[in-house]
């Protein structure tokens, strides 16, 4: 009986050696960049292409952007098929609230994409400094917004076939003070006589509120113009708060972006 059972134990060992392991998943030939298009850019968010060089589609079940700069790992939207050879976008929304602070060693951007089978964490690139431009922006608003509170009016100021923007500035009744210097058109709506709206006006917390009135045209008529993307009623302001300084985008609510393309849709016959 020992024998019999020396000998089981011995063609087990045998059977073991001689089954090839198992061969591990092949990690898919991927890439991952940044990319921002009008449109993202009016709904607070950028893509991450990946692109997938390998021989088969894959699936991920999520994909996370990581980037020490902006806060927390951002989960990607739009989970789909990325299939052999072609790449496919996925919207990572931008935080409203980044840390300003800066972290002491940001590291690089990564994404991690998970399928099935896999895990794959990848370098991100960003050639046109996505997230860097989104910092710069949105640290300088949060602190122009310790200071006062800059709004476009819900209403346009209209005397016949003129037009003036109404920029209302609300001081918070705090010590710190802005500059607001030149505020620029959009593809649809400029200033009357000059490229830029020369506001320059300097801002103190503790100050009263008041009112600029920005005499506007349309910038063109074509009806092509009225439909492109979000941002024909995102005009960009020069501020300046302490060390921080340059072009923010102030967009238009809702009541007074509709008020601005009546007005223009009007003035170029369009309505």
């Amino acid at each position: 009986m020992m024998r019999r059972l020396a000998l089981v134990a011995v063609l087990a060992t045998v059977l073991a050696a001689c089954t090839p392991a198992s061969t591990p998943e092949p990690t898919p030939d991927l890439t991952a960049g940044l990319l921002q298009f009008s449109h993202d850019t009016a709904r607070g968010r950028m893509v991450v292409q990946v692109r997938n060089d390998s021989s088969a589609p894959i699936t991920p079940a999520s994909i996370t952007y990581d980037d020490p700069r902006l806060g927390p790992p951002i989960p990607a939207d739009g989970m789909r098929e990325i299939p052999a050879g072609s790449q496919r976008s996925f919207a990572v929304p931008l935080p409203t609230e980044p840390p300003c602070a800066g972290p002491v060693d940001a590291g690089g951007p990564t994404a991690t994409v998970r399928t099935v089978d896999v895990t794959v964490t990848l370098p991100v690139t960003d050639p046109t400094e996505i997230v860097a431009r989104h910092l710069a922006e949105r640290c300088l608003v949060l602190a122009a917004a310790e200071v006062a509170e800059l709004r476009w009016a819900d209403r346009l100021r209209i005397e016949g076939e003129r037009a003036w923007l109404v920029l209302e500035v609300r001081p918070t009744g705090g010590s710190g003070r802005l500059r607001i210097g030149d505020v620029t058109g959009t593809h649809l709506f400029g200033p009357v006589g000059t490229a830029t709206w020369r506001v320059r006006r300097t801002v103190h917390g503790s100050g009263r509120p008041f009112r600029v009135e920005l005499p506007v045209a349309p910038a063109r008529c074509d009806g092509h113009a009225f439909a492109e993307g979000g941002n024909a009623t995102a005009f960009r302001l020069r501020l300046s708060v302490g060390r921080r300084h340059g072009p923010v985008r102030l967009r238009m609510g809702e009541r007074g972006a509709t008020a601005a393309l009546n007005f223009g849709a009007r003035r170029c016959g369009l309505r």
